[in-house]
């Protein structure tokens, strides 16, 4: 949470061979008021992240893409953490989407900050989709950091099968979250889109490749959406994504281990 590890990190970004792209977690600003011996107050350190990371339209490393950010709409001026990039045919869109229940549920303050942020995310998300049926692309990436927890949204036979052998119940009533929005936006936004949607995000430090969007009329699974989910620590690997365009499903996804990263197995 501090400004001396911020510039650390970007000066690392910036030693990127290929262009960067960096989207904000939660460890990075939602959580700093827990953080033990520091008063951080998560709005300034909020501030102090789109400051340092997120200037001008180019990406991070030494080779640069050029980006759209929602700041360049002056109802959105803030939200230059939110960009967008077409390659190869694909549309990718990150959302500043965070952990932590997306900074929502703590206190007043933060809900309004949440509630600001919520409607930026729901107006760029559904401006990429857009954009994307406009010009034809083949298929749309959408990134971001939190887990939105896609089992929320599902029927309570889906849950139970997904937790099978597994201890864990699903409330009589849930409370809302901070990713409800995103889910029900999400689901009308791909059921409307002829082609693949891959959401790529870390947050549970799990690696899947799943298909875990379901439609909540019918109960059952939309086929042209696909979740990868990232390494995390302690497992610290990388995913190698191919874009293929004249393959139907678009994606195909490689895991990556990294050597220096594995653990002695026959250490007892």
């Amino acid at each position: 949470c501090t400004n001396e590890t911020f510039y650390h990190r970007r000066d690392e970004f910036q030693r990127s061979k290929r262009p960067f792209i960096y989207t904000p977690g939660d460890n990075e600003w939602t959580d700093c008021h827990a953080v033990k011996h520091q008063s951080n107050d998560p709005l300034e350190r909020l501030a102090r992240v789109r400051e340092i990371f997120f200037q001008g339209d180019q990406t991070l490393g030494q080779r640069t893409l050029t980006l759209i950010r929602q700041s360049d709409d002056p109802k959105y001026g803030k939200f230059r953490e939110n960009v967008r990039w077409i390659h190869g045919d694909v549309l990718f869109v990150t959302l500043h989407m965070v952990g932590s229940n997306n900074n929502f549920g703590r206190t007043r303050e933060m809900d309004a900050e949440y509630n600001e942020r919520n409607g930026a995310n729901l107006a760029w998300m559904k401006q990429a989709f857009e954009l994307a049926k406009r010009n034809g692309n083949k298929a749309i990436t959408i990134l971001a950091q939190a887990n939105p927890g896609f089992q929320n949204s599902w029927s309570e036979s889906r849950f139970r099968r997904y937790f099978l052998n597994s201890p864990i119940t699903r409330p009589e009533k849930r409370p809302k979250t901070g990713y409800d929005d995103f889910l029900s936006a999400l689901e009308a936004e791909t059921l409307a889109f002829n082609g693949p949607v891959v959401m790529v995000h870390g947050d549970s430090h799990i690696f899947r490749i799943d298909q875990p969007l379901v439609n909540s009329t019918t109960g059952r699974v939309i086929e042209n959406f696909t979740r990868l989910e990232t390494f995390g620590t302690p497992d610290v690997h990388w995913v190698r994504v191919i874009v293929d365009l004249n393959d139907p499903n678009v994606f195909t996804f490689k895991p990556e281990i990294v050597k220096k990263n594995l653990v002695d197995h026959s250490i007892k």
